[in-house]
């Protein structure tokens, strides 16, 4: 059996590093996002071992494109990363428009649901599907209205998911404070005053410690519940030496009634 990664969110952020770090394995990656040039460059980095889609994860031929570029090639998928998110606009929620707020709401909830279960004829056994929370799932903030409930439903899409499609390994991963688009998204933002003391761990760690939950935990542990490294970024999830070290302690910061997240 050929087996494949694929990861949304490819081009930039933990999607990116993910990507990079899987391909380093020598694994087999579908990359999808909608920036070309990122995307290309995966490519050219690792051409045996990246392919990509470019693509709007919201876009209707995707499930088809996806599944033909799988069974032409005799693939089984055994992970599936949803990494793709939006945040914008970032404004007060009197002036979030019905359009704006749809938007927000397929790309980071509905569209991965779909995704997953579209997919699912051409899964391996024990494939493990990993969605990429965000504290805001859990805690409300001002001016983030609409990502805030995206997230809180992606969590309890995760839950839904494993109670009735026991057959397969469902993950979530809250990341924390991570340099990425986002986080600079809200630093431009005349909303919020984002102090530059603020630690924040880079994509690379995180999809150093992501790619262990999905490839060395067994299946019980991947999807007991959400492995939240905005509160334990020391390994304590899983008792390893090696992994303990992998973060240092930070604190998190508090700003403007909510907390900066990924």
């Amino acid at each position: 059996m050929k087996k494949l990664t694929i990861i949304t969110g490819a081009s930039s952020g933990i999607g990116k590093d993910l990507a990079h770090n899987f391909a380093e394995k020598k694994m087999n990656i579908l990359a999808i996002a909608r920036s070309s040039t990122e995307l290309k460059e995966l490519h050219e980095t690792y051409p045996e071992h990246v392919d990509f889609i470019q693509a709007d994860i919201t876009d209707p031929s995707l499930l088809d494109r996806i599944s033909e570029y799988v069974s032409s090639n005799n693939y089984k998928i055994t992970h599936l990363i949803h990494s793709a998110a939006i945040i914008e606009p970032i404004k007060p929620i009197q002036q979030i428009t019905k359009e704006e707020w749809d938007k927000m709401q397929d790309v980071n909830t509905t569209s991965p649901l779909f995704l997953t279960m579209g997919l699912k004829k051409l899964y391996a056994d024990k494939i493990r599907v990993l969605f990429i929370g965000s504290s805001w799932g859990d805690y409300a903030a001002k001016f983030v209205a609409p990502y805030c409930v995206s997230k809180a439903a992606l969590t309890m899409v995760y839950n839904c998911l494993k109670l009735e499609m026991p057959e397969i390994n469902f993950g979530i991963v809250n990341p924390g404070n991570v340099d990425t688009k986002i986080q600079n998204l809200l630093k431009d933002s005349e909303h919020f005053n984002v102090s530059d003391t603020i630690k924040l761990k880079s994509p690379k760690q995180i999809a150093e410690y992501v790619s262990w939950i999905l490839l060395s935990t067994n299946d019980e542990d991947f999807s007991a519940e959400e492995w939240n490294l905005s509160s334990n970024l020391s390994g304590e999830n899983h008792g390893d030496d090696e992994e303990e070290e992998l973060f240092e302690d930070s604190d998190d910061d508090d700003i403007d009634g909510g907390r900066l997240y990924h």
